[in-house]
């Protein structure tokens, strides 16, 4: 009888296979968790015997992976009631220094040569946030081989504590040179101290010293000396190395000159540009809507003017930014800059420096500060003779000891420490003047000593502006301006109305419109009398007096109407719809007054531009197409408008709309590169792709591929930027159908009709030479093995003739076969050049052969090469040329933007 069961067989399938499974298991979790040190050991040990560049190199990327690893450089922290913390090498946005460096770059200035530099900037200006980007890309560098990389090392100067025995400057600077090496050691890695040496007297160091404004004020003689010590000795040992060391401009202002000699470069870090705004908010993680949510705080920021500017700084901006965050997720933010306002001051004057010290932060410590600084301020604005925000030494001794009941040394060495510390004053003239960082902060801290120091403060302020406008003095008339909205904010709720009021009649219309903004209190009778009239002086203006005080007045009130509506909403109240009312009276007469009025908004505001539009029943694209393609420069204005392309409804009207739109999409992208890589990098729309449907496949302009959502972005992959997308599928519809420019655009300096003189990308196809390279390398393969069966010749002429021609054919068989491979490439990045967009090779340097496999296919391009010359592409022509052609680009973004309805 056959027996099934076998109990050996039954034990190791129960018991044995499931463990050895289990072993086989961790074993393969092991190897990959641990399978680049192991690697690393066994290269380390091979190079100790064979090569010493090996082991090097194999500790240097054990020391740059271990520290991109590490979350003290990975992150950046943003302040706030709950700290956020962001990715460094995705929200970093490159800053700009006052210094012109040779290469742009910070960075690369210090890795082409060895140098020593002073990096200064106010509080919250990227100091900190530029060390950490500058650190984790050159360990990006080390970790691949970059030729020019160094050994980075970041030293936060708070925790430098030189040793109490050293005292002159070569003893401490040989501390700090062996602090730096102790650093290096502490590295998990293979004979970290040689590493150190060897870059340290090789190819080099680059020593980033972080705050020394956050060092202890005992403290400080000695770092001093360590520093310039370290600067010295580092100096001798090999001219590549490098040292970044950064402060506080004011802390600057006082020990800038201990370090003239050994740090003579200077770099002053310069305030966000609104485009820089916008790149930073285009990198915050937001968590939903981001498209829509950088657009809407953009836009916040562009109707306060005076707060884009505050937030011109990074710690400011990323802290508006958190707060808007934080208030929508815990039921509301800042909506008005008198609470963001004093959130930052309150940031600024104990809870940074709390944080930076490890101690906690206490209210009475905020109150004192804020009364001695309000006095300040107060003081300052309200005496006429005082230029604002210049404040003098001498009277801020004295209030220190009024509110102190100190002596005047005590008050001096205090408002020393305000200074360092809050890095909200700095000094102007040592002992003599100081100033506020901003004159925003001076009048924002004068208005709450005016609404909260003093009983009936705000009674004074109002006598005082008065007075003011009495004055023969102009200037003076407009010294409270920004004052005012403050101090009415942040009067006691009892006595809001009364100082409306009161100050109503004492200032001009912007003035009582921010005040509304700030306080929203739209139920009073002097909001309707405000409205009313500002809407008839408004309207009352002709267009030919609408100058930038007018566009500046107008944007202000459609800020104040649309604030309004949002408070009607909250409130339960009906809608009146103010603003679209106002702008339909305005516009409805005169259309062409649209022209200037959008070119306006469409840079400050872009939601309102497009609302703007529908309350006066224009259609945009349809009627004024060269005023959004002279827009589409905007980053904010572009994004919304290809949000609207997105959002095209199907209709009996669809594909006419589709073609105006097109129309606008294409002449966009050949007018503006950014433009046409932010449409090439996005999906074409169903409507898009069901009219594509209907052209011919050989009409089509742009290479089969994939979506740009799911394509590859590297050199060797499918990278197809003229491939399916947004930007592709409008060329094709404009060019395929003749569609007709808009009125304005010269068609020979934009590309589109000289576009129709070549052959389209679709009509390329080539798959007999896709195969040649194959074919070629066949044969060669063939040759190579048949050529032993062929009998020799015993004349040594012959055979040497024989062997000659044999490597002439195989060295021109592989130049052709690789410049065949290379043709269709290289022939997709033509086409990709020509309709403005950047192919990857423009920013490489190919040397001889990359001349040899990529000019060749390029110049059998000769239809292309032509019209690229008539184009005038940079990469076809010289710079100068080039610049030529911008200008002419320039110009008529600027004809564009008069009225193209004739």
């Amino acid at each position: 009888m056959f027996n099934w069961f076998d109990p050996a067989t039954a034990v190791i399938s129960v018991v044995v296979t499931p463990i050895v499974l289990f072993l086989a298991r961790r074993l393969v979790r092991f190897l990959k968790e641990h399978a680049s040190a192991v690697l690393d050991a066994i290269f380390f040990a091979l190079g100790r015997v064979f090569r010493t560049a090996l082991m090097r190199r194999v500790s240097l990327r054990r020391y740059c992976r271990t520290l991109l690893g590490k979350s003290g450089s990975r992150y950046l922290t943003v302040p706030g009631r709950t700290s956020i913390s962001l990715e460094t090498d995705s929200i970093f946005v490159p800053l700009s220094f006052s210094k012109k460096m040779g290469s742009q770059d910070l960075m690369e200035e210090a890795l082409e040569k060895g140098l020593q530099v002073r990096v200064i900037g106010d509080p919250g200006s990227g100091k900190s946030s530029l060390i950490k980007k500058m650190f984790r890309q050159m360990l990006d560098q080390g970790l691949h081989g970059d030729a020019r990389h160094k050994l980075p090392i970041m030293i936060e100067l708070k925790k430098f504590s030189p040793l109490d025995a050293a005292e002159d400057e070569q003893a401490l600077g040989e501390w700090a040179y062996g602090e730096l090496r102790r650093t290096v050691a502490a590295v998990e890695g293979f004979e970290m101290e040689k590493l150190f040496d060897v870059y340290a007297f090789g190819r080099g160091l680059v020593v980033l010293l972080d705050g020394l404004d956050e060092v202890a004020g005992d403290s400080y003689p000695r770092v001093a000396k360590a520093i310039l010590g370290l600067s010295k000795l580092l100096e001798n040992k090999s001219d590549g190395n490098s040292i970044v060391l950064t402060m506080r401009s004011q802390f600057h202002q006082q020990v800038g000159e201990d370090f003239d000699d050994s740090f003579p470069m200077v770099a002053h870090i310069q305030p966000f540009t609104p485009s820089g705004i916008y790149r930073f908010l285009s990198r915050w993680p937001f968590d939903d809507k981001h498209e829509a949510n950088v657009a809407r705080i953009y836009g916040e920021l562009a109707d306060r003017p005076t707060l884009r500017e505050m937030c011109s700084n990074p710690l400011v901006l990323a802290m508006y930014v958190a707060s808007d965050v934080e208030g929508r997720h815990a039921g509301g933010a800042p909506d008005t800059r008198t609470a963001f306002y004093s959130n930052v001051v309150e940031e600024l004057l104990v809870r940074r420096r709390s944080r930076q010290l490890g101690v906690q932060a206490r209210s009475m410590l905020r109150e004192q500060r804020e009364t001695i600084l309000g006095r300040l301020a107060r003081d300052n604005i309200a005496d006429p003779a005082q230029p604002a925000n210049s404040l003098m030494w001498s009277k801020a001794i004295e209030v220190v000891q009024d509110v102190l009941q100190s002596s005047t040394a005590v008050a001096e060495a205090e408002f020393l420490r305000i200074l360092n510390e809050t890095g909200i004053v700095s000094v102007e003239r040592p002992r003599e003047s100081f100033r506020f960082i901003h004159l925003t902060f001076c009048e924002f801290l004068a208005a709450r000593e005016f609404a909260q120091g003093i009983a009936g403060g705000w009674k004074d302020l109002c006598d005082l502006q008065r007075d003011f406008v009495k004055n023969d003095r102009v200037q003076l008339r407009s010294r409270l301006v920004e004052v005012i909205p403050f101090c009415v904010a942040s009067t006691h709720r009892s006595e809001r109305t009364e100082a409306l009021v009161e100050f109503a009649p004492l200032v001009d219309s912007e003035t009582l419109g921010r005040c509304f903004l700030e306080t929203q209190a739209y139920d009073m009778d002097i909001w309707l009398d405000y409205r009313k009239r500002e809407e008839k002086a408004l309207a009352s203006a002709p267009s030919s007096e609408w100058d930038a005080d007018w566009l500046r007045r107008l944007h202000l009130f459609s800020v104040v109407l649309a604030d309004e509506g949002e408070w009607r909403t909250l409130f339960g109240r009906a809608d009146e719809r103010h603003r679209e009312q106002f702008f339909a009276s305005l516009i409805q007469s005169d259309k062409n007054r649209l022209n200037r009025v959008f070119a306006t908004f469409a840079r400050t505001d872009a939601s309102t531009a497009f609302r703007l539009a529908e309350a006066v029943g224009m259609d945009l694209v349809e009627e004024r197409p060269g005023l959004v393609i002279a827009s589409f420069d905007d980053p904010v204005f572009r994004s919304l408008a290809i949000r609207r392309f997105e959002e095209l409804p199907r209709g009996p009207r669809s594909e006419e709309k589709l073609e105006q739109w097109s129309i606008v999409l294409a002449h966009a992208g050949m007018h503006s590169a950014a433009a046409a890589h932010e449409l090439a990098d996005r999906d074409p729309t169903p409507l898009q792709s069901k009219v594509n449907g209907t052209v011919a496949p050989a009409d089509r302009w742009y290479f089969n591929g994939k979506l740009p959502s799911v394509e590859e972005r590297s050199f060797f992959g499918s990278r197809k930027r003229l491939g399916p997308s947004m930007y592709s599928y409008a060329l094709t519809l404009v060019i395929a159908r003749r569609l007709k420019s808009p009125s304005g655009a010269s068609s020979v300096v934009s590309g589109i009709e000289l576009l129709t003189t070549l052959t389209p990308p679709g009509r390329l196809k080539s798959p007999l030479l896709a195969r040649i390279p194959a074919l070629l390398l066949l044969f060669l393969v063939f040759w190579l093995i048949l050529q032993p069966i062929f009998p020799k010749s015993e004349d040594f002429v012959l055979n040497v003739l024989e062997l000659i021609v044999g490597g002439v054919m195989v060295v021109l068989s592989m130049t052709l076969m690789f410049a065949v491979a290379a043709y269709p490439r290289e022939r997709e990045f033509c086409y990709v050049d020509l309709v403005n967009l950047s192919p990857p090779w423009r920013s490489r340097d190919h040397g001889f052969y990359g001349r040899i496999f990529v000019t060749l296919p390029r110049l059998l391009l000769w239809r292309v090469r032509a019209v690229g010359v008539e184009l005038r592409r940079s990469s076809f022509v010289s710079p100068e040329s080039w610049m030529v052609a911008e200008e002419e680009r320039r110009k008529v973004l600027q004809v564009l933007l008069v009225d193209d309805s004739k």
